[in-house]
């Protein structure tokens, strides 16, 4: 790596893991009811301290520093797109860290996503940027919350029971706003490729009986981190392979 990039990269390192403690002290901020469903009265456990600078704050901080160090070789020359990515990424680890301990995705951080979409949709409009595609992020949307209500829809006929939560629903949607056409489409293989070998080895290591509750918030934003820093490259070839089988 030349020269130029290691103070840089250490620093989007050290910003990555002071990210992941800000995500503990917002989310230990915020009222208790965002971290239940909805009509649930808060817990006991959810009025004191709810999440951990060593425990939460440091695999939360190993993770954005791994995401903030991607998006700066990806992106410096783009940093105001590096900047709404990194805060793309701030709203999907909360949402993997909230769904990890209590199995909700906050409403907030979906809309926060959302908003960090918008904002590059904006910016892609106002640049005048001609690789820009306007209706992408659009379509993103409806093909990410489209292929998780189908999923949820599959695992409710198959099990019997409902198998995939609206809140996943809502987050692959916001993601997929981010993410654009055809982008979303790799998240959501990244996505159920790296569920399935989890819960299969889960299965194999009898860690689960196979019906308890998989939050799949991890893995949507493991798999979101790595498509919005190899955004381009992964539209220009999935592009090129929609045209040869179409």
């Amino acid at each position: 790596m030349d020269n130029k990039f290691i103070l840089p990269c250490c620093s989007a390192i050290l910003l990555g893991f002071i990210a992941g403690q800000l995500c503990v002290f917002i989310l230990n901020s915020v009222p208790p009811k965002w971290l239940c469903d909805y009509g649930e009265k808060p817990g006991a456990d959810l009025n004191g301290k709810r999440f951990f600078a060593k425990k939460q704050g440091l695999a939360s901080g190993a993770v954005l520093a791994a995401a903030f160090t991607l998006f700066y070789l990806n992106y410096h020359n783009q940093p105001l797109i590096m900047f709404f990515y990194c805060l793309a990424a701030l709203a999907l680890v909360m949402s993997s860290v909230s769904d990890l301990k209590y199995k909700i995705i906050p409403d907030q951080c979906i809309i926060f996503l959302a908003v960090c979409g918008a904002l590059y949709y904006i910016h892609g409009i106002a640049s005048s940027q001609q690789q820009f595609d306007k209706t992408g992020p659009f379509v993103g949307a409806l093909c990410g919350g489209g292929l998780w209500l189908l999923l949820g829809f599959a695992g409710k006929i198959i099990y019997k029971e409902e198998s995939i939560g609206f809140g996943d629903v809502k987050l692959f949607a916001a993601a997929g706003f981010l993410l654009g056409f055809p982008c979303v489409l790799a998240a959501f293989f990244l996505t159920i490729v790296t569920a399935g070998i989890v819960f299969s080895a889960m299965l194999l290591l009898k860690k689960t009986d196979g019906k308890s509750y998989l939050p799949m918030a991890p893995y949507i934003c493991a798999s979101c981190i790595i498509v919005l820093a190899l955004k381009e490259r992964i539209c220009t070839f999935i592009t090129w392979y929609l045209s040869l089988i179409t």
